[in-house]
């Protein structure tokens, strides 16, 4: 499954595809007791992004940089983590890119979750994204903005918090 999930042609399939392709990989998995949420699997279907736009944030350092921090004495660890910390903003950019398009994801969630709800159940699988199509299809639409108001304030929250984040690390 991760291999699917980190190949190169990821990138340019589908999100239902790669659906498909994960849930027969992850399907095996169930026969001996693991159970795999939405939520995982769609991590693992936007690790691509996280994963390219990490590299590239990276890669983007100038050698320089490298150069300096061994030249100054640092060993390997610590040069990794000052060339992390410069590439600090294109990680967090890669994971709220991420966050954003698995939270935004309707047709995987409905495709591997299937939007099930048993009150009291074990098994539910519904998620934000599913419960607005399904009260939109039901003509429910005051329920369906009510639960898109709750999306986005959690959306607007999460970027607000990584924002400050990103701001503090940048004038540190």
């Amino acid at each position: 499954a991760i291999i699917i999930a980190i190949s190169p042609a990821n990138r340019k399939l589908p999100n239902c595809l790669k659906s498909i392709f994960l849930v027969k990989a992850i399907e095996r998995l169930k026969s001996v007791g693991l159970k795999y949420p939405p939520p995982v699997y769609q991590m693992i279907l936007v690790l691509p992004i996280v994963v390219s736009i990490t590299v590239n944030s990276i890669e983007s350092i100038e050698k320089d940089i490298r150069y300096l921090a061994l030249t100054l004495g640092a060993d390997e660890i610590q040069m990794m983590k000052k060339i992390i910390e410069e590439a600090s903003p294109g990680i967090l950019l890669s994971l709220m890119t991420a966050f954003n398009r698995a939270i935004a994801e309707l047709g995987v969630a409905l495709m591997i979750g299937g939007n099930i709800f048993i009150k009291g159940g074990e098994m539910n699988t519904r998620v934000l994204t599913t419960a607005i199509q399904m009260y939109v299809s039901r003509g429910e639409i005051s329920m369906a903005i009510a639960l898109g108001i709750v999306l986005l304030s959690l959306v607007y929250s999460i970027s607000m918090v990584v924002n400050c984040v990103q701001r503090r690390w940048i004038e540190a």
